[in-house]
């Protein structure tokens, strides 16, 4: 083989590698999203703090099942109360550190943060 050829073997590898990478992370989330669709409960979210990546921002946030607490992030796209912010979360029943939080849902100041979390959330929970 030349050594031209040879070359062009080795970039292809590294392409397939990368590109291969990517899908997975893609695919991944999908498939969490998924899966806390189909197996949601409800619970109260805290906003911890928010870190600027590129031209987004990722929240980070916090929520307790069962007395531990589980952090996760998420990107979002508009104005958020940070830090301390209360919002409803969507989590899988089954794997409760993969969830959803649903920003548009701020929660009262008021309202107790339930312990094993809800099956429907209550109209009177958020603004």
């Amino acid at each position: 083989m030349s050594k031209y050829k040879n070359r062009l073997l080795g970039y292809d590898i590294y392409v397939i590698i990368f590109v291969s990478i990517l899908a997975y992370f893609g695919l991944k989330d999908n498939f969490i999203k998924k899966n806390v669709q189909e197996r949601k409960k409800y619970t109260i979210g805290t906003t911890t703090r928010h870190v600027r990546n590129g031209n987004t921002y990722v929240v980070e946030y916090k929520y307790n099942i069962n007395g531990k607490d589980h952090f996760d992030t998420q990107r979002n796209k508009i104005k958020v109360k940070v830090p301390n912010g209360k919002y409803i979360v969507i989590y899988d029943s089954l794997k409760v550190e993969n969830s959803i939080i649903l920003y548009d849902k701020r929660i009262k100041d008021n309202i107790k943060i339930p312990v094993k979390g809800l099956d429907q959330i209550p109209s009177n929970y958020y603004y």
